[in-house]
């Protein structure tokens, strides 16, 4: 029996399997079985699956039943005292494996681990890593029950959680993950960062994260799910509002990716309705959220979706197009402060000279000034 099982539910990406295959064969941990599901695949998946040899690899088709019942047929199959998932267009780093096996041993107390990833475009190239441990650093659920930042491709998990809690709700073919997430902590299972970056996470246009308005619905049912049970704690209750105003403004942002301005911006003022508090201070939570959803200037081009973000903002928002390039601007010098510290001049000036073109009074700050002379004056040693 197989120390861990990873589990690859597959609808019509077989462009991306072999690589998400190869990339669980090649890690330094080799007590897997590695558990495909087709979920009721049109393209040539079931020869890409053939491509391999290993006897590790299992592979099950079934009648389409979306992501949820997919990933619970490999749950159902699985042998091992551990479950990683691993959709079907994203991979994992060499050490995925190892590392999060050796964390859960050490830590019988954990029922779930996470780690960071890389985010790439639909060609693979990398476009940035992702700490979240770094902005999020509890996985409880008074943390959680406003945003989950966990994919599903970076986690760990002991099987027994899963079966304890009746694994994914098949009824949900959208947001399935956050649900899953959700009544995980309320049953008590804790989750745990392990500070390493151990997959890549790819964003492309055919990705379900980019059907806005089926996401949006699902966010809302898993929080309708949970607001329903009779047993939530009176600080989890307290956040009900600021929680589904946080669904509307992660549809705000993916209906910017699709497009749908109008949608949108309706969107952005059901979030300030529900949460006022969202809207305040400059710039306020709701445009720091949207300039720093990423997946959309993946996808249109960054100037593109600022300049979109910039003109378009509802009016429940004012002075919206100084607040976008306030936030951007500070998410540029974020980046020259971590670009100094990892002794990457170029960056350092690349992004200095971005974050201050939008917003000039930067030029003041002593950090600012320190890093620029620091960096300028060894060329001129």
């Amino acid at each position: 029996m197989s120390q861990v099982s990873v589990i690859i539910p597959s609808y019509n990406s077989a462009s991306y399997l072999a690589e998400a295959i190869q990339s669980v064969l090649d890690q330094t941990f080799s007590d897997f079985e590695i558990i495909i599901i087709d979920d009721g695949s049109t393209d040539h998946t079931p020869e890409t699956v053939r491509e391999f040899s290993d006897s590790r690899i299992h592979y099950i088709w079934q009648a389409n039943k979306g992501i949820s019942g997919a990933r619970n047929t490999g749950i159902r199959a699985a042998q091992g005292t551990y479950v990683a998932f691993l959709d079907a267009d994203d991979w994992f780093l060499p050490q995925k494996l190892a590392r999060q096996i050796q964390f859960l041993e050490a830590h019988p107390e954990i029922g779930c681990v996470a780690g960071g990833w890389i985010e790439t475009d639909a060609r693979g190239q990398p476009r940035q890593t992702v700490e979240p441990w770094r902005h999020f650093p509890g996985l409880d659920l008074v943390n959680c029950v406003k945003t989950v930042p966990l994919i599903p491709s970076a986690i760990m998990i002991r099987r027994s959680w899963l079966e304890k809690i009746g694994l994914f709700d098949e009824s949900m073919r959208w947001v399935e993950d956050y649900d899953l997430w959700l009544r995980l902590l309320m049953e008590g299972c804790r989750f745990s960062w392990l500070p390493h970056i151990v997959c890549r996470y790819r964003i492309h246009d055919k990705g379900i994260s980019y059907n806005w308005q089926p996401m949006r619905d699902g966010h809302l049912t898993a929080l309708d799910k949970l607001y329903g049970r009779p047993d939530l704690p009176p600080e989890i209750l307290g956040l009900r509002s600021q929680a589904y105003a946080m669904a509307h403004a992660f549809a705000a942002a993916r209906a910017y990716g699709a497009g749908a301005v109008d949608a949108a911006q309706q969107e952005i003022i059901e979030a300030i309705r529900l949460a006022p508090n969202l809207a305040e201070n400059n710039p306020c939570a709701v445009v720091n959220l949207l300039v720093g959803w990423d997946k959309n200037y993946y996808l249109l081009g960054e100037d593109c979706y600022y300049n979109l973000l910039e003109h378009n903002l509802p009016p429940q928002i004012p002075f919206g197009k100084w607040q976008v390039r306030k936030a951007l601007s500070s998410r540029h010098i974020a980046t020259v402060f971590a670009a100094y510290h990892n002794a990457k001049p170029e960056t350092v000036w690349r992004f200095l000279v971005k974050g201050l073109r939008l917003y000039p009074p930067w030029i003041f700050n002593r950090g600012i000034i320190a890093i620029a002379l620091n960096t300028l004056l060894p060329k001129y040693r």
